[in-house]
C-alpha cells in the first residue's frame, strides 16, 4: 500500500483596512517616538495631552520651536536634549529651511495628595 500523502495548505493572507500594530507603531523606537518634520513646517503631537514629563532631542538638521502647554518654550537647535511638563497642546515647529528630526519619550506625571 502507498501511503497517502498529505496535502498542506497555507491560509491565504487577508489584507485589512486596520493597521496593524507594527504599522501603526512605525514612528516608534523603543519607548521613544520619531517625528520628521518638513521645513519651515510644524507638528502637532498633541491637543489634549494629561499631565506628563517630556524628553525631546532634536537630530536636527534644522532649528525647532518647542511649545508645550502648561510648560516651557524654548529652541532646540541640532543634536540638543531637553526635559520639561506639558499639559494640553504640545506642537513642535521648524524655523529654518532645513527638514528636522526629532525624537520625543513621554514619562507620567505622578502627584502625591
Amino acid at each position: 500500500m502507498a501511503a497517502a500523502k498529505e496535502k498542506r495548505t497555507v491560509p491565504a493572507k487577508r489584507e485589512s483596512a486596520v493597521a496593524d500594530h507594527d504599522a501603526a507603531s512605525a514612528g516608534r523606537r523603543g519607548g521613544h517616538w520619531t517625528v520628521s518634520i518638513n521645513p519651515r513646517g510644524a507638528a502637532l503631537i498633541a491637543q489634549t495631552l494629561r499631565p506628563c514629563h517630556l524628553v525631546i532631542q532634536n537630530h536636527g538638521p534644522g532649528q525647532v520651536w518647542l511649545v508645550a502647554g502648561g510648560g516651557d518654550l524654548m529652541d532646540l537647535t541640532p543634536g540638543d536634549l531637553r526635559a520639561t511638563y506639558v499639559r494640553g497642546v504640545l506642537t513642535v515647529e521648524v524655523r529654518d529651511d532645513k527638514p528636522a528630526l526629532i525624537e520625543l519619550e513621554f514619562f507620567p506625571a505622578f502627584f502625591k495628595n
